[in-house]
C-alpha cells in the first residue's frame, strides 16, 4: 500500500470517529491513539514545544503532551500538515525523534492499534512506511547510489551533446 491510500483511510469517516478531528476532543487517550499520530505530525513537519525535555516512556508525560498537540488535530491544522507534506522534506532531525518517542512503545503494532482507532492505525503504518523509506534511502546513499545517478545523468546530458556535435560535422560533410 503507497503513502497516500495510508493518508486515505486514516482520514475517512469511522463509526468512532466521524473526522479524524474529532479524536482531538478526546481528552485522556490511550498512548496507540496519540503516539502514531503525534509521530505522524513530527514527520510531517509540527515541532514539539522545546520548552522541557520529554520522556516517551512515561505516560502522564504522554497525556501531557496530547493536551498541546491536540489542538491542532481539532482545528485541521493535522489535515494541512497531511497535504503539504513532502517525503524527501523529512530530516534527520525528525526521525531520530520519532525514533525515540516510539522506542519505549515496541509492543504497539496495526492490530492492537486497529482495535481502538483505525485512524491512528493506519498513520502507524504510514509512520512505520516513512521510516523505511529512509533507511533504505540512506543505505542506498551509503552504497553511493546518488553519485552513480548522478555520474548517469551526466553521462546522458554530454552524449546529447555529443550526438548534436556529429550530427552537425556530418551535415556539413559532403560525400
Amino acid at each position: 500500500m503507497d503513502l497516500d491510500k495510508y493518508i486515505e483511510v486514516a482520514t475517512s469517516k469511522s463509526k468512532l470517529f466521524p473526522a479524524i478531528q474529532d479524536i482531538g476532543y478526546l481528552i485522556k487517550p490511550c498512548r496507540v491513539i496519540i503516539l502514531p499520530l503525534l509521530t505522524s505530525m513530527i514527520l510531517m513537519g509540527w515541532e514539539l514545544p522545546k520548552a522541557k525535555s520529554y520522556n516517551f516512556a512515561d505516560r502522564g508525560q504522554i497525556k501531557s503532551i496530547w493536551l498541546i498537540f491536540r489542538i491542532h488535530i481539532r482545528n485541521k491544522n493535522y489535515l494541512k500538515y497531511i497535504k503539504s507534506f513532502n517525503l524527501d522534506g523529512v530530516t534527520s532531525g525528525q526521525i531520530q525523534l520519532v525514533k525515540k518517542i516510539l522506542a519505549p512503545h515496541n509492543d504497539m503494532n496495526f492490530a492492537i492499534i486497529v482495535k481502538e482507532c483505525k485512524a491512528s492505525a493506519f498513520m502507524f503504518e504510514w509512520t512505520r512506511r516513512v521510516l523505511e523509506y529512509h533507511e533504505i534511502k540512506q543505505s542506498l546513499t551509503v552504497l553511493g547510489v546518488k553519485e552513480i545517478e548522478d555520474k548517469i545523468t551526466h553521462y546522458n546530458m554530454i552524449s546529447k551533446k555529443m550526438i548534436a556535435v556529429f550530427d552537425k560535422i556530418l551535415a556539413n560533410q559532403e560525400f
